[in-house]
C-alpha cells in the first residue's frame, strides 16, 4: 500500500480516459487498458475533485464535509481508493 504524504498533491490522469455520469455516479473507460470503472457517489466525488490537484488532507475535508463520516474512517477509505486508482493508472502525484 502506498504511503501518501497528506500534503502532497494528487491529480487524476485524464489521458486515455473517457467518462460519463450515470445516475449521479461516474463511469470511466480507460482506453489504454480497456477497463471500465464504475465509481459510487463517494468515489465520484473524489474523481471529480481530482480534476485539480488536491492533497489527501483536502480530499478528506471534501468528503467529511459532505458525508457523515469521521476523519479517521475517511482517511482509511480514501487511502484504499487512492491505492486502487494509482494501481490502475488513474491518478498521479504532482508538484
Amino acid at each position: 500500500m502506498l504511503e501518501i504524504n497528506p500534503t502532497k498533491k494528487i491529480q487524476r490522469i485524464d489521458k486515455d480516459v473517457t467518462e460519463t455520469e450515470v445516475e449521479g455516479s461516474v463511469v470511466l473507460l480507460h482506453i489504454e487498458n480497456g477497463q471500465y470503472y464504475n465509481f459510487n457517489k463517494t468515489g465520484s466525488d473524489l474523481w471529480n475533485g481530482l480534476a485539480q490537484p488536491l492533497s489527501m488532507n483536502e480530499l478528506v475535508k471534501l468528503i467529511v464535509d459532505k458525508y457523515s463520516i469521521t476523519t479517521d474512517d475517511c482517511q482509511k477509505d480514501i487511502l484504499v481508493w487512492l491505492n486502487d486508482a494509482f494501481e490502475h493508472k488513474l491518478i498521479q502525484f504532482v508538484d
